[in-house]
């Protein structure tokens, strides 16, 4: 009997779009008061993040982060912004133009811009004041990965008065100073307060 070829797999842009239209449905899961489907939502979602690479995406998460009424989509909508951050490849300033054009509908192509990375910068800087304190404890550990990662990015957000309670920004300065003096990048995360 002749061996059946298994198609082609769809282009990757195809997974990337679906994951786009899909996200609004799974931000509803996050809604959701039962624990065990929130859970599996976010395990999902945090696991298709590093692979479906949707810089529109950040668009929505980001103002469903600062619209929202509901407080577990805010904190999810941190935790993936925060998994953008640690897993998304970034841009690097020297890449030249003719770079680029052989880099383009390659998985190199969809890496973490300076803008991008300042949008969800300015977001986070944000959200460090939202009513909820899960959600602020979600943007802080996404806030020091801004830090860690996108230190300009960083300065920017702190210089910019997005921040303006006077105790937080003071707190989150003495935090980076600390950690710059001692090499731990916000050890102590508590003195942050809440």
């Amino acid at each position: 009997t002749p061996t059946k070829k298994s198609p082609p797999p769809p282009p990757p842009f195809v997974g990337r779009l679906l994951f786009k239209d899909l996200l609004p449905s799974i931000l509803q899961l996050s809604a959701q008061t039962v624990k065990v489907i929130r859970s599996y939502g976010v395990n999902m979602t945090l696991q298709m993040i590093p692979h479906c690479r949707v810089k529109s995406a950040l668009v929505i998460l980001l103002e469903r982060m600062k619209s929202d009424k509901n407080r577990n989509v805010r904190e999810d909508c941190g935790r993936y912004l925060r998994c953008v951050l640690d897993t998304w490849p970034v841009m690097m300033e020297d890449d030249d133009d003719e770079n680029k054009k052989n880099k383009m509908n390659s998985r190199t192509e969809e890496r973490l811009s300076y803008e991008a990375a300042q949008q969800i910068g300015m977001g986070l800087g944000r959200a460090l004041t939202d009513p909820a304190q899960p959600v602020r404890n979600e943007t802080k550990r996404g806030f020091q990965v801004v830090f860690q990662r996108f230190r300009p990015v960083w300065n920017e957000v702190m210089n910019s008065g997005i921040i303006r309670d006077v105790r937080l920004r003071k707190n989150l300065l003495e935090a980076a100073s600390r950690s710059e003096d001692n090499g731990g990048l916000f050890d102590d995360m508590a003195s942050l307060g809440d």
